[in-house]
């Protein structure tokens, strides 16, 4: 008998299985534990995956912003990246990025999926405008919006904090604004046809994801102005 016969003749779960082949609808009654098997094996695998992201943004510390954009200043995706991967790899995640097309006109729908070693996937997207500001060409623009859309799916997923050189970790005790809200801009913008980099100044913030939740009705009567005088 090989070893791997012997292992699973000694595994309790195949000696149910051969009992349930001996009954007269066996082959039905071993498909509802294989079924069964399998859901808990998936549960068990999102239990890990939860408890090692836990662990991995825990870990994550507070990124200064160290790139120039105007009036302000942003951590770019390769310095969150470089920051990052150690610690979430480490914890059994793996990360890949795609694109997918968007219901509405002007945007892309940017997505992660993230792997865990336990065996458990989650996606994460978000909708992005095409970045035409700064004279962009089309091949530029694209390229800007993907590294862009990269960088805050990143800090979305492990909850990673960024902040001033200079501002010791105090943004991450400012409460921001959550996905909904920050889509609710977003469709603003697009509405109001406003430009993204000079609200983003008005609003003294490098994304629309670092807008306090404070400021939130601030954003929003702004970009209705702007839009009604379209």
């Amino acid at each position: 008998m090989s070893k791997e016969l012997t292992t699973q003749t000694e595994d309790p779960f195949y000696g149910l299985i051969e009992q349930a082949m001996q009954q007269e609808n066996g082959i039905d009654v071993v498909e509802r534990m294989l079924d069964a098997q399998e859901r808990v094996m998936n549960k068990n695998a999102e239990i890990a995956f939860n408890k090692a992201m836990n662990a991995a943004q825990n870990e994550m510390p507070v990124i200064a912003k160290t790139t120039k954009a105007h009036n302000s200043k942003y951590a770019k995706y390769e310095d969150i990246d470089k920051v990052a991967r150690p610690i979430y790899s480490k914890h059994g995640f793996g990360i890949s990025y795609g694109t997918k097309p968007s219901q509405v006109d002007g945007f892309t729908v940017y997505f992660a999926e993230v792997t865990h070693d336990a065996g458990h996937t989650k996606y994460y997207e978000r909708e992005f405008p095409s970045d035409a500001s700064g004279s962009k060409n089309a091949i530029q623009a694209k390229a800007s919006a993907e590294s862009y859309a990269k960088r805050y799916l990143l800090i979305g997923i492990f909850n990673i904090v960024t902040c001033d050189e200079d501002d010791d970790g105090n943004m991450a005790r400012v409460a921001r604004i959550d996905e909904n809200q920050v889509k609710q801009l977003e469709r603003l913008l697009e509405a109001s046809q406003a430009d993204k980099s000079g609200f983003l100044n008005y609003m003294e913030v490098d994304a629309l994801e670092n807008i306090s939740s404070a400021d939130f009705q601030k954003a929003r009567v702004a970009l209705n102005k702007k839009a009604a005088q379209k």
